[in-house]
């Protein structure tokens, strides 16, 4: 990786990348450029900062349903990682983020989950005043399965009718298939309709992705955005969340003196039958109170909440999705998701990283009772944060800015601004890096335990 790896600093307003040819010092961080693709186009496409030499200089992905191959990072110590896409993009309109589990939590049961729908989609259709009903959902919904073994067996049992393409069989619905790939290899399912709560079982660990190649949320208003984003085995899959929307982005412009309606979209998927789910403060409107396995159930959430289903038996899947800028009269954002962590699954610590390309930049922070009072959380630039909110009398949520219109923000403890950052309690928490601007944004979750809570298997047969 030779020229491929570099640490970004912000100085003064201005962002400098220093070339790294060591190891990463202990609590620090770095940027590996994957690769990088000189289009000829530099008005469509987000090159690489001066100097760097990406690990390939050509662009390595499938399009469409096939066969590709996944790049493997390996540390002689653990370390958070995170896929940002691209590096640097909010000028480029179509960006997107994820956090990145280890392959030690690779497991062999999953429900599948896209982003969002396919072309048939409807959900929220002329409920923005700037919708568009002549538009329609320009991407498709992604589902990408990595193997780390050879000779890793597939069993697929789709809810909807498999397209398929190169080196890959179409498949009936509800009729299991079988695919098998080696060490290495990606098999990704670019689809008309969503595959979620489709099912696969597999004979060796493999890693779960679901995304969508451009999407609009909903698919009447503008613009799109693409969006890709790890999914955890059944048996990491949490029955407690507290769900906080995506920022309202009125509000955090304004700093509170103007608040639109700016609804997100919460998606459900079910892992068990006859899971029966509970609100807290109050349900929102078009929630399900129940959900069967392999159910996506989708509404909007303008405050957040805590919905939890009846024990660990009954596990199932939350995330969140912002709308486009059409729906906000900021025009800033676009859609994204991010995955919600199950409660059990929070961390009391976290290293994160968030892109200078954004002008407003911040971190969504939750956090629950521990031994009945609520623990400080310690942002390493801004020291204890305030302004909790109420969510029920065991949650709350806040959130800290790093960047507001591009500038660094000052607290009683430093300054913050974009870049690398670390924060922790003596209580769990969870935490979202969120970062926008025109027609632009990013979003991922800090971390997750993705330690196995259920004994739940989703049989394909």
């Amino acid at each position: 990786m030779d020229g491929a790896v570099w640490v970004p600093t912000v100085e003064s307003g201005v962002v400098k990348h220093t070339r790294l040819d060591g190891p990463i010092p202990p609590g620090g961080s770095a940027v590996v450029f994957v690769s990088a693709e000189d289009t000829g186009t530099p008005e469509q496409s987000i090159g690489c900062p001066t100097g760097v030499k990406p690990v390939f200089d050509k662009d390595h992905a499938v399009y469409g349903t096939g066969i590709g191959n996944a790049s493997f990072v390996t540390a002689d110590v653990p370390v958070s990682m995170y896929s940002m896409f691209p590096y640097g993009g909010a000028k480029g309109y179509y960006p997107s983020a994820m956090l990145l589990f280890p392959t030690t939590s690779f497991r062999k049961n999953y429900v599948l989950v896209s982003a969002w729908g396919g072309i048939s989609d409807r959900f929220g259709r002329g409920l923005f005043p700037n919708s568009m009903p002549s538009m329609t959902q320009p991407g498709r919904p992604t589902i990408q399965i990595v193997a780390v073994e050879d000779d890793t067996s597939i069993d697929f049992l789709p809810k909807v009718d498999l397209i398929g393409g190169r080196d890959i069989a179409p498949a009936a619905r509800n009729e299991v298939t079988n695919y098998k790939l080696q060490r290495g290899q990606v098999l990704q399912l670019t689809q008309d309709n969503e595959l979620a709560g489709s099912v696969i079982d597999t004979t060796k660990p493999v890693g779960v992705f679901g995304g969508n190649s451009v999407m609009n949320v909903p698919s009447d208003v503008g613009f799109a955005d693409i969006d890709n984003s790890q999914i955890p085995p059944v048996s990491a899959w949490g029955h407690e969340y507290a769900v906080l929307p995506a920022p309202n982005r009125s509000a955090v412009v304004s700093r509170g003196v103007e608040k639109e309606r700016d609804p997100s979209v919460v998606r459900l998927v079910g892992a068990a039958g006859g899971t029966e789910l509970v609100y807290e403060p109050a349900q929102p409107a078009g929630a399900p109170s129940t959900l069967d396995a392999g159910q996506l159930a989708a509404f909007f959430a303008e405050r957040p909440f805590v919905v939890r289903s009846q024990d660990r038996d009954h596990p199932f899947y939350a995330a969140i999705v912002m709308t486009g800028a059409g729906a906000s009269a900021t025009g800033l954002g676009d859609p994204e998701v991010a995955m919600v962590v199950p409660t059990d699954q929070w961390l009391d610590t976290y290293g994160f990283f968030s892109d200078y390309s954004y002008p407003y930049s911040s971190v969504f922070v939750t956090r629950r009772k521990t031994g009945g009072t609520f623990r400080d959380v310690t942002l390493d630039c801004a020291g204890p944060l305030t302004g909790w909110t109420p969510i029920t009398s065991d949650f709350e949520w806040t959130f800290v800015e790093l960047t507001h219109a591009g500038d660094a923000q000052t607290y009683p403890a430093g300054t913050c601004t974009d870049g690398a950052h670390r924060m922790k309690s003596d209580g769990p928490f969870a935490m979202t890096v969120w970062g926008f601007g025109q027609a632009a944004s990013y979003a991922y979750p800090g971390g997750a335990g993705l330690r196995p809570t259920s004994q739940v298997h989703v049989p394909v047969r």
